[in-house]
């Protein structure tokens, strides 16, 4: 049961109350870094934001494998500038790549969607394809797979001049298909890989973050998206099988009749996790009250806001709404863009800039 206290605090003192206070976005090129520059100084250093997470894939300068980079992509030189300025305004960053799921460009149809980074490069690295799935995969146990990611995970170290990386791990949908893999548990494929990858952050004094869904059973965790925010495809068992020292992003985007469950499940499991939310007002404060549940629970590390739109998009809208919103608390929301594709990068960058005034800007911070 969730007590009284609970309720009754408003969510941006219970968030303020967090080690950690994360904020994803996309990675910036040369067109959009003073964009990203200004946002981290102006607004997220002021809000108290710890973290910044940089989604990249395969949008980056690996000068390791050239041959796998996708464009736009974000340069080194780029790349240092965000750490530059994050650094001076004490925020961590955290480049994140993907494995072993989004290979592709996001299609839910039946045709193949169009293989990136790796996949394009080495199309035999291809876990037998599910039609209808949403993105592809590699396969766990292609003998590239680990040394290109090692290969990764060093440049983007040390662009980045950080010791945390996130390597992504959701939505791993088509895993243990291939004749490398099909007389194993997909368990232990995605913990061996997990696992192996973490070794490497590790042996680099790192931390390495992951999304929850693929250990998360969706036959016991009621959620709007089962298979996607679970696992329906047997990988939950690697919860037991993986280091203990692997950050949890637990990503649940909707509010759920039963409430969120999984905080107290990762931390009766022993590991440090971070509630993430996306774009429901009404899912992030069910989430992060939850979590409040647990405060003293050392393995709660904090929040995680998550927007998955452009950059520019997001840091444009959320710098319109904050003055407005420091003097009156209301949180307006344009429902006209319910109508049009719920997937639209608009809609979810309205979205979670709301998400955002809710959880980290207090009516009372001062104007900058």
């Amino acid at each position: 049961m969730i007590s009284s206290d609970a309720y009754m605090k408003d969510v941006r003192d219970i968030v303020a109350q967090f080690p950690v206070r994360a904020v994803q976005l996309y990675g910036a090129t040369e067109k959009n870094i003073e964009d990203f520059e200004r946002f981290v100084e102006h607004t997220l250093a002021p809000a108290g934001v710890t973290h910044v997470t940089v989604t990249l894939y395969y949008r980056f300068e690996y000068r390791s494998h050239p041959e796998i980079v996708e464009s736009p992509y974000t340069s080194v030189a780029v790349a240092k500038r965000m750490s530059d300025v994050c650094k001076k305004c004490g925020i961590t960053i955290v480049p994140e790549l993907d494995v072993p799921g989004h290979q592709s460009n996001v299609r839910r149809t039946e045709d193949m969607p169009a293989p990136l980074g790796m996949l394009r490069v080495h199309p035999d690295m291809l876990e037998p394809y599910g039609k209808g799935n949403s993105t592809l995969s590699v396969c766990t146990r292609h003998p590239l797979l680990r040394p290109i990611v090692y290969d990764m995970i060093d440049d983007l170290m040390e662009a980045f001049d950080t010791k945390v990386i996130h390597a992504g791990f959701d939505e791993v949908l088509d895993i243990g298909k291939c004749p490398r893999c099909r007389d194993t548990s997909t368990a232990t494929l995605i913990a061996d890989l997990i696992n192996d990858l973490n070794a490497h952050v590790r042996s680099r004094g790192g931390e390495m973050w992951i999304w929850g869904d693929r250990l998360l059973d969706g036959t016991r965790f009621p959620t709007a998206n089962v298979g996607y925010e679970t696992s329906l495809n047997g990988t939950a068992p690697a919860v037991d099988l993986i280091s203990k020292d692997v950050v949890i992003c637990d990503w649940h985007y909707n509010e759920e009749p039963m409430g969120h469950l999984t905080p107290s499940y990762w931390a009766t499991k022993g590991f440090r996790f971070l509630p993430c939310a996306f774009n429901s007002l009404k899912g992030s404060e069910q989430q992060i009250r939850a979590a409040y549940v647990l405060k003293d629970c050392p393995n709660l590390l904090g929040t995680y806001l998550t927007t998955w739109s452009p950059m520019s998009d997001f840091i444009r809208l959320a710098e319109q709404k904050i003055p407005e919103y420091q003097k009156t608390g209301i949180i307006h929301h344009d429902a006209s863009l319910e109508t049009s594709d719920s997937s639209s990068s608009h809609l979810f960058a309205e979205q979670s800039s709301n998400v955002f005034l809710q959880m980290y800007i207090p009516h009372d911070i001062a104007e900058q």
